[in-house]
């Protein structure tokens, strides 16, 4: 092959792999949506959580690494097929099952539980649910919002959707940006608490819709929210999801709050069976989440970064996988 030919052989790739960062592209997805959260554990106590990712061509070979959970470890199975379900609006689709597995966890209940996937940037992912099961039997659906991140020539677009039968209510829009130079945090640092202050930054609140504490999503819907960019940096976002509006009396929720993991409360059903009421997910996560494009920390992606680190170890290693417990993210 000629030099001219494997030059543009390697700019169509990193066009297509990394279009997000490319002046050059006007709108793109940048990657699909990622299960990155912390979740409400039941009072029905499951001991399996299922996160299904939907989309064209999945494979298990897309699931780069996963959270290992403080009490069920890493996940049970990770298994490939196509989705039967005609409820489902992924009905047809591939679809990759993510399952953690483990003993019923009673000391738990109400508190948050931390649950995580990484994924290969170019996988086409355009659905997702997490599932709450006990003995392979599906109880409880959590309402956990659908991420989907898209670079424009000015802004990120943040999709939000809620991909479930039930309303929910997001509140706590937040995120910060990671300045040229600073790495970007791997998927063990993508948690609740994540500070900004570690490499000199604070968060930003995003208003919502109506300017309301909480802003309903109904079920199946989705909305978008715009953040201005100035380099082609990813950023940091978080968000948390309430099964109830901010003026339950039951528990209500007082303006600018951020994201609450201590915003739960355990009330009884119309049958009498025992609820948890509050915030039931925080979400937080960054586009490109997969590999790292910009290995050299310049602000750019070029040759350098392709030869150097991304041809190598193309398809083989993610930022999120080495070292296996690199301790707390510092932003250096």
């Amino acid at each position: 092959m000629s030099s001219h030919k494997i030059r543009m052989a390697v700019i169509a790739w990193m066009i297509l792999g990394f279009a997000g960062v490319l002046t050059a592209t006007a709108q793109v997805q940048i990657s699909g949506p990622l299960s990155n959260f912390d979740v409400r554990y039941p009072p029905s106590q499951p001991n399996d959580l299922e996160i299904i990712l939907y989309g064209d061509g999945l494979s298990a070979k897309d699931i780069l690494s996963t959270w290992v959970n403080a009490f069920w470890g890493a996940p049970d199975s990770i298994t490939e097929e196509v989705n039967n379900d005609p409820t489902s609006p992924a009905f047809g689709l591939d679809c990759v099952i993510i399952r953690y597995k483990g003993p019923s966890l009673p000391n738990q209940v109400g508190q948050n539980l931390h649950f995580g996937v990484s994924l290969r940037p170019w996988a086409v992912v355009a659905h997702q649910e997490v599932w709450w099961t006990k003995d392979g039997v599906r109880l409880v659906r959590p309402c956990d919002p659908h991420i989907t991140w898209i670079c424009t020539t000015r802004h990120w677009l943040i999709c939000i959707a809620n991909p479930t039968p039930l309303p929910i209510y997001i509140y706590g829009c937040r995120w910060f940006p990671i300045p040229t130079g600073i790495p970007l945090p791997p998927l063990t640092a993508l948690n609740t608490n994540i500070d900004p202050g570690v490499i000199n930054q604070d968060w930003v609140r995003l208003p919502l819709p109506g300017g309301q504490p909480t802003f309903c999503i109904p079920p199946w819907c989705r909305i978008y929210i715009r953040i201005p960019i100035t380099t082609w940096r990813p950023i940091v976002f978080q968000i948390a999801a309430r099964n109830i509006p901010f003026d339950d009396p039951r528990l209500p929720l007082t303006a600018d709050t951020p994201p609450n993991p201590n915003d739960v409360r355990l009330v009884e059903d119309p049958t009498g069976a025992p609820e948890l009421i509050g915030t039931m997910a925080i979400l937080t996560t960054r586009p490109a989440h997969g590999v790292l494009p910009d290995l050299n920390c310049d602000g750019l992606v070029n040759i350098r970064d392709v030869i150097v680190g991304i041809r190598p170890n193309f398809g083989f290693m993610s930022e999120d996988i080495f070292p296996p417990d690199p301790g707390p993210w510092k932003g250096d």
